[in-house]
């Protein structure tokens, strides 16, 4: 029969333990991966859709803007080029506004297909004002690199070469064998 020489088999573990990290910090790095598209097809709909707004109330400035230039033109206190170059300005102001709210809703389409159990409100939310985090830079890079899943993964794929590797190293002395032979 043949004895196992010691530390082949922790070895053998260390690499499994070591394969199954890795995966693990693979699997967290896809799903951080998708939390950053989610993220930027969230920003995407948010600036679109501010967008739309802003545009929807320079159509309104302008429709206002029309009507008080018709009201000079009827009193003959406006051209009525004036007229015609309102009307075209409020023509392309609405262009746009159709255009940006195009947009937004691509960019919730774009969600709705990426994310489809994800619940979309029919419009977002208001744009949240940027702050600065408490934290200190070096504190945020020195967090960023602790949990950090591709580091994570390397390192642990490095640890399953380098056990895989003392493995290798260990299989250059084969096994002993013992046995009884009985003869008659």
């Amino acid at each position: 029969r043949p004895i196992r020489l010691p530390g082949k088999a922790r070895l053998d573990r260390q690499a499994g333990a070591s394969g199954v990290a890795a995966a693990e910090n693979r699997m967290e790095d896809a799903r951080h991966q998708a939390a950053l598209l989610l993220a930027d097809y969230w920003w995407d709909w948010l600036g679109a859709a501010a967008e739309q707004q802003i545009d929807a109330q320079a159509v309104q400035n302008l429709e206002r803007s029309l009507a008080s230039i018709r009201r000079r033109a009827e009193l003959r206190d406006a051209a009525p080029m004036e007229v015609d170059q309102a009307e075209a300005a409020l023509g392309a102001a609405r262009l746009q506004m159709q255009q940006s709210a195009g947009r937004a809703e691509l960019a919730r389409a774009r969600i709705a297909a990426q994310f489809p159990g994800l619940a979309l409100p029919a419009a977002p939310d208001d744009l949240p004002l940027p702050e600065m985090p408490q934290a200190s830079l070096a504190e945020l890079r020195a967090l960023v690199i602790a949990r950090s899943h591709e580091i994570g993964a390397a390192r642990a794929e490095a640890e399953r070469m380098q056990a895989l590797a003392d493995r290798a190293r260990r299989d250059r002395i084969a096994d002993p064998s013992v046995g009884v032979r009985a003869f008659s």
